[in-house]
């Protein structure tokens, strides 16, 4: 769950980001795993026609998938340099530097699934 104020902007050649709605500092934590808002699901368990789902919006740690980012996170879009990172799996997110209000948060997708930037 997002644990700074955000809101969503149309982001060109990229479609809709999530943009910082207040000043964030270096090592804030950004987005915090939590059990009753993220979802673990195996992939043997999913049905056949919510499969699809699961390729666009989980995130894929091989033989199971994820869905986080059930609030606006999901809008957080791969960069090669983003501003923030994974640490730890499903620990948290951090801010690698400070991120100014209005400016996207972005993170590397290859940082925590097994598709990466292939999404």
């Amino acid at each position: 769950m997002l644990t700074v104020k955000t809101k969503l902007k149309e982001v060109p050649k990229k479609g809709i980001g999530l943009i910082a709605n207040q000043e964030i500092k270096k090592g804030q934590i950004v987005w915090k795993y939590h059990p009753l808002i993220d979802i673990k699901i195996m992939k043997k368990d999913i049905p056949k026609e919510a499969k699809d789902f699961f390729k666009i919006y989980g995130v894929d740690h091989g033989k199971d998938y994820f869905i986080l980012n059930t609030d606006n996170a999901r809008f957080t879009n791969h960069s090669k340099k983003p501003n923030i990172k994974n640490v730890g799996l499903f620990g948290h997110n951090i801010a690698l530097r400070d991120i100014h209000k209005g400016e996207e948060i972005t993170i590397d997708y290859n940082t925590f699934d097994v598709n990466g930037d292939n999404f």
